[in-house]
């Protein structure tokens, strides 16, 4: 019995874990949806940084998303090397760039840290403005449902997100400039995906009368 529930909710896309809980993988078209969303956001905050990168979703980051957690809950937050974000399920995961965009109020531009240590802060540096790298979500049902994201990097204390600067003179070797931002060849598989916002459209447009720009 156990064994053919197993491979229903395999099936259903659906992953059980070893405490009751249920984890839903997120569906490819939203993921893709969700990183270009994040990524606009990244380019259009406030403190300039020159070395602003991009997200990119990332399978590897999905699995860590799932085994760092018990019950819906991360575990050991404070020893892992990657940095999380746990939002509630009942909230759609395209809103959240939008939400961690706008969780600045307890932000200092000025010296990019937070002012207080809150949830909100930490979410909106973890988010917002620490460096590019992979990240991977997954969403889970069980006492509490949550959707946890898993981000490659975790800001660390104490320090600063990005390098205060022009923004984007400073990419990494072997990135190009796309909407503004340090990007890698991985943002261009997602680029269609909203070819219908006027984001898109004038990015398109600036690019190709920009050249790349290399550290």
């Amino acid at each position: 019995m156990l064994v053919t529930l197993a491979f229903a909710l395999t099936g259903l896309g659906l992953f059980q874990a070893g405490y009751g809980e249920i984890l839903s993988d997120i569906p490819d078209t939203k993921a893709k949806s969700f990183v270009l969303l994040l990524n606009d956001e990244r380019v259009k905050s406030k403190a300039a940084a020159e070395n602003m990168g991009c997200m990119t979703w990332d399978e590897e980051m999905v699995n860590i998303a799932k085994t760092a957690q018990t019950e819906c809950i991360v575990n050991s937050y404070a020893d892992s090397v990657h940095g999380f974000i746990l939002m509630p399920s009942s909230d759609s995961i395209l809103d959240y760039p939008r939400t961690w965009a706008t969780q600045d109020s307890d932000f200092d531009y000025e010296n990019m840290t937070c002012k207080q240590s809150t949830k909100q802060c930490k979410d909106f540096m973890q988010a917002m403005y620490y460096k590019r790298g992979k990240i991977g979500c997954v969403e889970c049902h069980g006492i509490f449902n949550a959707i946890i994201c898993a981000f490659e990097h975790k800001v660390p204390e104490g320090g600063l997100p990005n390098r205060k600067g022009t923004a984007i003179s400073k990419c990494e070797q072997g990135e190009h400039v796309s909407y503004q931002k340090c990007c890698n060849s991985l943002e261009k598989l997602v680029k269609g995906v909203f070819s219908s916002t006027a984001f898109l459209g004038a990015a398109e447009s600036k690019n190709k009368t920009e050249p790349d720009v290399h550290e």
